[in-house]
């Protein structure tokens, strides 16, 4: 069953060339120099890292430039089952609870292993209101601004500069983290720096 996926997304993409004028050799072609990434299970190494990549040899394409190997997602602890119940449709989520927490969270955890990443609930109700209200939202609270001079397109722009300017001392790291399809520490990174920045501007703001 697993070659039927690479072989399906090979084909929908020269479906787009064909339509779109769009070169399918210079992305699949044997001296192709564009950038290929696969994004797989654990259970599935085997497959694409081995079997996949010497039939592609064999049909004369190119190889995957990398392959990200993840584990599992696994709600509460335990594996998602329809028998079971223990999983979340994607439909019953939207209608509750907006998509960027479930990205953020799922970011949060996300390492160049194949650890697998836990959907636990209280995690995600503690980290969503923890980093994401915490931290993010409270920084332009609108009880502290009451209290200030400073208007809110004044923050917004002190906050920017000054965030950029910090950030931008990290840039080298960052790109190898992300490159290894780690994102646990580039959003440490940011969350740092973040916390930082919130007590270092709340004295000017109570002031």
């Amino acid at each position: 069953v697993w070659v039927d996926a690479p072989v399906g997304y090979m084909a929908s993409f020269k479906n787009l060339c064909d339509r779109s004028d769009i070169n399918f050799d210079e992305f699949w072609g044997a001296d192709s120099d564009a950038e290929l990434y696969h994004f797989i299970g654990k259970d599935i190494t085997y497959f694409h890292c081995l079997f996949w990549p010497a039939m592609l040899e064999g049909a004369g394409f190119r190889k995957p430039t990398g392959v990200n190997v993840h584990g599992f997602v696994t709600v509460n602890g335990a594996k998602m089952s329809k028998s079971k119940g223990t999983f979340i449709k994607g439909r019953t989520y939207l209608e509750h609870l907006n998509p960027e927490y479930l990205r953020y969270y799922f970011a949060s955890k996300l390492g160049a292993n194949v650890t697998d990443i836990d959907l636990n609930f209280e995690d995600f109700a503690q980290k969503v209101n923890s980093d994401l209200v915490g931290k993010v939202v409270n920084i332009a609270a609108v009880q502290v601004l009451s209290q200030s001079a400073l208007t809110v397109s004044c923050l917004i722009m002190y906050l920017s500069q000054s965030l950029s300017l910090n950030f931008s001392k990290h840039k080298p790291v960052l790109p190898k983290h992300l490159k290894n399809v780690s994102t646990i520490k580039p959003f440490a990174k940011l969350w740092a720096l973040l916390t930082k920045q919130t007590s270092s501007l709340m004295p000017t703001l109570l002031g």
